[in-house]
């Protein structure tokens, strides 16, 4: 208990400090302001909030949307939607364009009568942009799915499983891969049979 209390103790400490300098706490935000000068910079533009489809979407839920620019102004946003969180219509939705100007929305993939979940975008640097995504109806038994686009979601390869024949929640699942600078794929994951509460 008390290792976990110091782990615990030690990231609210590196949080306070982060947020110490992020926020204008003295002279640490100096420094750290003068670091990233020296350095080159995303710059980020809020738009206004805007909502993709309105209320006459063609499904009554949708859940754990996922996004990615294409590069060209233009984003590809994907989701599972269907009567309910769990329900053997849930699928993979999808929708393209930039702010006020979207696609309708569009199911793009359902590999079997179970419910879909948690789509992944990846644009990656090979050219392609991936859409990873669960299927099944018990988490603990979920497959990973995956199908790539290679004209920025005109057309889609067929889904195929990640891994034949996988079972239980491999990656990626809800959040954005990240490319090393080795050229090695990221991807968070969890095994939801342990149920430790331990991510992977």
């Amino acid at each position: 208990m008390k290792n976990s209390q110091k782990v615990i103790s030690c990231a609210l400490f590196a949080l306070i400090v982060f947020l110490n300098a992020a926020c204008g706490g003295g002279n640490k935000s100096e420094v750290v302001t003068e670091e990233v000068e020296s350095t080159k910079v995303a710059t980020l533009v809020t738009e206004d909030y805007e909502h993709i489809f309105g209320e006459d979407r063609p499904f009554a839920q949708c859940h754990a949307s996922t996004i990615t620019g294409l590069g060209d102004g233009n984003y590809l946003t994907a989701w599972f939607a269907g009567s309910y969180e769990k329900h053997n219509d849930v699928g993979i939705w999808i929708s393209k364009g930039n702010p006020g100007n979207w696609s309708e929305p569009e199911l793009l993939v359902k590999v079997r009568n179970e419910p879909h979940w948690n789509p992944v975008l990846f644009n990656a640097p090979d050219g392609k942009v991936y859409l990873y995504f669960k299927v099944g109806k018990e988490i603990d038994y979920w497959e990973t799915w995956v199908q790539y686009t290679e004209d920025g979601g005109v057309t889609w390869s067929e889904a195929k499983e990640l891994v034949p024949g996988d079972k239980g929640g491999r990656g990626p699942v809800r959040n954005h891969m990240l490319v090393l600078s080795d050229g090695t794929w990221l991807a968070p994951a969890s095994d939801e049979k342990i149920k430790s509460g331990l991510c992977l």
